[in-house]
């Protein structure tokens, strides 16, 4: 089976979106699967985890070369001539690739697409945006979304639910959890522009639990203040954007892990998130709202319910803090995330295409 795998890309280092494609490509060649990865980026720099898996890159600087470089898409596409191609879709849709659909397309779906375009976009940004959205899911010939919430009121297609994967490191998961000292810390992970992540809510729970410490990474202390309408307390630490062995030794250090605390604003209760996958590669608890049908059964996992009052997560920090998360846990861990365990699922619905 060949598959051109087509997305658009961040070229900077760590950012686990690209870290989740080359877990998933990796894990197809390594099922026997001839995967052709086809990145479109803003420049010319491979991000260091994306090299491994030797990519195609073309580059779109402006908006006046979508349309040559959409065209160098669909050239590259039909000289590979694959069986299907898996279509990532991110937060732009490309201008012209309709020759692509030429061959079965697999939309991957990772949210409510609609809902995420009202809460991301206004006016005629959004207009535009929805048009351009609606085409592709018409044009596509099945969807794999992240959780079965996200396929709802799609155009009807052959679908599949796979939640999201990473390449788990069983041994470095217990290395961490042998040597971690507890501690009150809590760390969580976010982006500016994303309000569904919650750090607003974050900065109340923080209030409300003078006792412990809460690290937040990927906003400035500005950010969260603008997002939140008030100053950061004093037992809120504010550390930017970190990758590599900064961000590493932040989550070694850590005790408890905050996932996203406002998906409500995103009309969402299901999500697969990778910051959580990251946390549990680092032996982390995890105090989330809403579910992740994935991840639901392990014992390290705290689900608030949409209506959750900050009031009471307190109680859920004391639980979370306790829970000694032991070596063996990791064979439940990895069954649940690893990339090589997960991902044969969604090469057998590939096959069904080849079926067809």
């Amino acid at each position: 089976m060949k598959i051109v795998y087509l997305a658009k890309i961040s070229t900077k280092d760590g950012e686990g979106v690209n870290k989740k494609i080359a877990a998933q490509i990796s894990a197809w060649r390594s099922l026997g699967v001839v995967v052709c990865p086809v990145f479109i980026a803003k420049d010319d720099r491979i991000p260091a985890e994306l090299k491994r898996v030797a990519p195609k890159l073309i580059v779109q600087r402006k908006i006046t070369s979508f349309y040559i470089r959409d065209c160098e898409v669909e050239k590259t596409v039909e000289e590979f001539c694959p069986n299907l191609v898996y279509f990532r879709m991110g937060s732009f849709p490309f201008f012209s690739v309709f020759k692509v659909f030429s061959f079965p397309v697999i939309l991957e779906v990772n949210t409510k697409v609609y809902n995420e375009l009202k809460v991301s976009y206004s006016g005629l940004k959004y207009y535009i945006l929805k048009f351009l959205f609606n085409v592709i899911l018409r044009k596509a010939s099945g969807y794999v979304g992240v959780t079965m919430e996200c396929l709802v009121g799609l155009p009807e297609r052959p679908s599949f639910q796979v939640g999201n994967s990473i390449d788990f490191d069983r041994n470095f998961f217990q290395d961490v959890v042998r040597e971690r000292v507890p501690n009150s810390a809590c760390v969580f992970v976010g982006s500016s522009g994303c309000s569904w992540h919650g750090v607003d809510r974050l900065l109340e729970i923080a209030r409300f639990n003078p006792e412990y410490t809460f690290r937040i990474v990927g906003y400035s202390k500005e950010d969260v203040e603008e997002i939140s309408g008030n100053r950061v307390p004093d037992n809120v630490e504010v550390f930017g954007f970190l990758t590599g062995d900064p961000y590493q030794r932040l989550l070694r250090d850590s005790t408890i892990a905050f996932g996203s605390l406002a998906m409500d604003r995103n009309g969402m209760e299901y999500s697969s998130s990778l910051k959580n996958r990251d946390y549990l590669q680092f032996g982390l608890p995890i105090i989330m709202q809403g579910r992740d049908s994935d991840l639901s059964t392990l014992e390290c996992i705290f689900e608030l319910p949409m209506d959750f009052d900050v009031l009471d997560v307190g109680k859920v920090l004391r639980n979370a803090a306790v829970v000694d998360l032991k070596a063996e846990m990791s064979y439940l861990i990895e069954r649940a995330i690893d990339a090589r365990k997960v991902e044969s699922r969604r090469v057998r619905f590939f096959e069904s295409f080849l079926i067809k």
